[in-house]
C-alpha cells in the first residue's frame, strides 16, 4: 500500500516564503500526482485520492468546456483555458482576468492513462484518473 501526499502549488510572487516553509517542514512523500507548472490566472486545484482513482478538481469559473483543453504527454497532464479578451471595457477595479490559465500535473505510472475522463459543472472541472489494477504477486514453486 502506497501513501502519498499530493500538494499542487499555485506559484505567485507572494508565496515564496510559504513554498520554502512547505519544502523545509514537509514530510518526504512518494507523490503520485504533483504539479509541474502553472501560469496565467490561477486555476485552484483540489486533489482527492480514493481507493481506485484520483480526482483532480479545478476551479475554472467563466470557462465553457469548449474553451478548456486537456492533453497528456509522457505522464504529464496539461490543462489550459483560453478565451478572447473583452475589448473596450473600463474597470473601476480589476483583480482577476478570465482569459487564460494553465496547470500541469506529473502523474505516476500507476495511473491508467488510457481511461482519463473529464467533466465540467458550474465552473468546476473534474478530471478522473483511474488507477491501474494492482496484480497479485506470483508465487513460484522451487523444485
Amino acid at each position: 500500500m502506497t501513501h502519498a501526499i499530493l500538494r499542487p502549488v499555485v506559484r505567485t510572487r507572494n508565496n515564496e516564503f510559504a513554498n520554502l516553509a512547505n519544502h523545509v517542514f514537509a514530510k518526504p512523500s512518494n507523490n503520485q500526482i504533483s504539479e509541474v507548472k502553472s501560469s496565467g490566472t490561477p486555476a485552484f486545484a483540489n486533489i482527492q485520492k480514493l481507493d481506485d482513482k484520483f480526482l483532480i478538481q479545478l476551479a475554472v469559473p467563466g470557462f465553457t468546456k469548449e474553451e478548456i483543453n486537456i492533453s497528456l504527454e509522457e505522464y504529464t497532464i496539461k490543462v489550459t483555458g483560453k478565451k478572447e479578451a473583452l475589448e473596450n471595457i473600463s474597470f473601476l477595479r480589476k483583480e482577476f482576468d478570465l482569459t487564460t490559465f494553465e496547470r500541469k500535473f506529473a502523474l505516476s505510472k500507476d495511473i491508467d492513462i488510457q481511461n482519463i475522463e473529464a467533466t465540467t459543472v458550474n465552473g468546476i472541472l473534474q478530471i478522473t484518473l483511474n488507477k491501474v489494477p494492482q496484480k497479485a504477486p506470483i508465487n513460484i514453486e522451487v523444485k
